[in-house]
């Protein structure tokens, strides 16, 4: 061993010290010659189908926490909601989506939405076709809520479900 080799090169066999840096030239070789020996092109058809999944996204932006009943409200038999139900729906689906309102409170005999063009009279279900539109649609409903028969007056919940789900 001289002065300027390292010691770890002492413990290396000089044969095997000489196939590592062999190897070593070798790997550096193909990176550099490795992408010019394959540079060559080819072509080929290939044929790829995709099938989107329809969806429909609704999201409700504003709506009325409660509804007051007056004794005004029970002798005429209906409250016209002050505050409109606003919401968004998106929707993949080039045919459009369904809106379906639910109603979920006893209070209500029946609950009449009106939105744009388009009405719904909901008595424990309703539902409508809408048209698509690019971006998504906003709607603002109107809701005139009709009194079950014996209705208090109070602040009742406003328990509809409204759901969209694409055609």
């Amino acid at each position: 061993m001289t002065l300027n080799e390292p010691r770890t090169a002492a413990l290396i066999p000089p044969a095997v010290r000489q196939q590592v840096l062999s190897s070593i030239l070798i790997a550096a070789a193909m990176l550099f010659v490795g992408p010019a020996a394959f540079a060559g092109s080819s072509s080929a058809t290939m044929q790829v189908s995709v099938a989107v999944i329809a969806r429909a996204v609704l999201t409700v932006t504003s709506q009325p926490d409660v509804v007051t009943v007056t004794e005004a409200d029970v002798a005429r038999g209906y409250i016209d909601v002050a505050t409109p139900i606003s919401l968004v729906v998106r929707t993949n689906s080039r045919a459009g989506y369904l809106l379906q309102v639910d109603r979920a409170s006893d209070a209500f005999s029946n609950v009449e939405i009106t939105f744009g063009d388009a009405a719904m009279n909901v008595g424990d279900q309703a539902w409508i076709s809408r048209p698509y539109v690019a971006g998504g649609e906003s709607l603002v409903m109107r809701a005139r809520v009709h009194l079950a028969a014996g209705a208090q007056p109070g602040a009742y919940p406003l328990a509809m479900t409204i759901s969209a789900r694409p055609l």
